[in-house]
């Protein structure tokens, strides 16, 4: 059994040997918290052992785990008192039970774009997706953050409720989507962000720097949240497209492209020449048809099973283009970048710094 558990001061990578099968039956039975008592030892995590390789402690300690506790799972115990955070992730654990039923690959779909969880089915097709670097389109993020919003603002004045009655739905929502949803980092900062914006609208004051507080927010919680790829990758587009002048939105996509490309190549080595025109094509795919559709086919499955099954086949279609287009040559193995050519490659594409750079010597 693997798991992250909270202990009284501070979380815990659980790596714990069972005792019996029926232990194993029972856990996967679970729908409800419990309390895991294990018998072992609290140890440091190890770092990576080969440069360059993936540094499992570092990625941990982004995550706010320091320690791994090895040894042998004794009892579980059921929680009698369950908080209202108890409470949403059980309805995250009945939403992931649910759709693990759809049909494939609306199910991974469903997963990924909706409650943030991994299918072991898709790792495949993730491997596609993230060579084409497309790979923020399948986390939760804040596009998708963006159109739930705009579904509940639309469906909401088709019902006949105002703009200020939904945004105080929204508000009051977006914190309960967010534990479901994960608390991945680029979730955190898009309804931190929103959540700045609807109180400023219903408050009736000047817009704040959303962004800004967001970040300040966001390192209280979680320090280590500019020390991870997402974290960067996260923080500096949404930057971007809240202060650069973009006068053309076609060339956008590209500039934004570049713009994250220098953390790429520092965490990655790696990237594909058809990835800045694929993001171009993709995102409003994704805005108009992907995601609304993963969500209307996931509602009404049970229902019209038609019609998420016509959705699911251009999923299928979908998925086929992806793997066609991976097999384009263009992806290039470009090799690790240092910190201070990492961050001089983020100051030209920005346009506002790049006088300030000299020669040495």
């Amino acid at each position: 059994m693997q798991a992250i558990g909270q202990g009284k001061r501070q979380k815990y990578l659980i790596q714990a040997y069972l005792k019996e099968p029926s232990q194993q039956k029972y856990l996967e039975r679970l729908h409800n918290p419990v309390q895991v008592i294990i018998k072992g030892d609290a140890t440091p995590i190890a770092p990576a052992t080969n440069y360059n390789e993936f540094d499992r402690r570092f990625w941990y300690r982004t995550q706010g785990v320091q320690m791994v506790i090895k040894g042998q799972l004794i009892n579980v115990q059921p929680v009698k008192d369950h908080s209202l955070v108890d409470r949403l992730h059980q309805v995250r654990h009945q939403l992931a039970t649910y759709f693990h039923h759809l049909p494939a690959p609306l199910s991974g779909y469903a997963l990924r774009l909706l409650i943030g969880l991994q299918d072991p089915a898709t790792d495949e097709q993730m491997t596609t997706v993230k060579q084409l670097g497309l790979i923020h389109l399948f986390c939760l993020s804040g596009l998708h953050v963006v159109s739930v919003c705009l579904l509940v603002q639309g469906g909401g004045r088709i019902l006949g409720y105002d703009r200020h009655f939904l945004n105080w739905i929204l508000i009051g929502t977006l914190p309960l989507y967010w534990v479901i949803g994960g608390g991945s980092l680029s979730l955190t900062r898009a309804i931190l962000m929103i959540e700045c914006q609807l109180w400023s609208q219903q408050l009736g004051r000047n817009q704040p720097d959303a962004w800004t507080i967001s970040l300040l927010i966001q390192e209280f919680i979680q320090p280590t949240v500019l020390m991870s790829l997402g974290g960067q990758l996260s923080y500096l587009l949404s930057f971007a497209l809240c202060w650069f002048d973009w006068q053309k939105v076609k060339w956008q996509s590209f500039k934004l492209g570049a713009l994250g490309l220098p953390p790429l190549l520092h965490f990655v080595f790696e990237f594909h020449l058809l990835s800045l025109v694929i993001n171009y094509l993709m995102i409003p795919f994704f805005s108009w048809i992907i995601f609304p559709g993963t969500i209307i086919s996931a509602l009404l499955y049970p229902f019209l099973p038609g019609i998420s099954g016509s959705f699911n086949r251009l999923l299928v279609i979908f998925d086929q283009s992806l793997v066609w287009l991976a097999e384009f040559p263009g992806i290039i193995h470009f090799g690790k970048i240092g910190v201070l050519l990492t961050l001089i490659l983020l100051i030209i594409p920005g346009g506002r710094l790049s006088t300030l750079l000299v020669a040495p010597g």
